[in-house]
């Protein structure tokens, strides 16, 4: 294998999804932006347009950036792990944030508890409050408030999950 080639995808391991894109690296993404960036970068990647040897890794790798950078909580995820190296999967994390946790869970209980006995006001109510946490979070990231970040991020990795339960 030409030592080019291997320089080449050796370096995509290390590009950013922002950097792959085009993109500014920051949490408020226009979707619009993205999508045009995205489909952009792909059609450029494209094997009609390109003649480079390594198009359908770099391909498959800007639909993994942009699959990672659509959805908030998975790009707010990604930005703590790749800019601030925050793993909210760590041990260490885990039991510095494990209040958070534990007032993230007690909401799930009570979105649960609610769906028992009213399912579709109780599902209306956990997107409503998914969408709270999610102007939160943008606001956090704005004001570069990590704290507030990873709370708000734990808060809507925990109302995905239940919202994705009951649908």
């Amino acid at each position: 294998m030409c030592a080019i080639v291997m320089y080449s995808r050796l370096a995509q391991r290390y590009i950013s999804h922002f950097t792959r894109l085009g993109l500014q690296p920051t949490f408020d993404i226009d979707s619009l932006s993205l999508q045009k960036a995205f489909h952009a970068k792909q059609k450029a990647l494209h094997v009609d347009a390109s003649n480079l040897p390594s198009t359908e890794s770099e391909s498959s790798a800007c639909n993994i950036a942009y699959e990672t950078l659509k959805h908030p909580l998975s790009r707010s995820l990604y930005m703590l792990q790749t800019i601030h190296k925050i793993d909210l999967q760590e041990d260490g994390v885990k039991q510095l944030y494990a209040k958070l946790t534990h007032e993230a869970t007690q909401m799930v209980y009570a979105f649960d508890e609610m769906h028992e006995t009213h399912p579709e006001e109780s599902l209306l109510q956990m997107v409503l409050h998914k969408n709270i946490i999610e102007t939160q979070l943008t606001t956090s990231w704005k004001h570069q408030d990590l704290h507030n970040v990873v709370k708000h991020t734990i808060q809507l990795q925990f109302l995905s999950k239940c919202i994705a339960r009951h649908t």
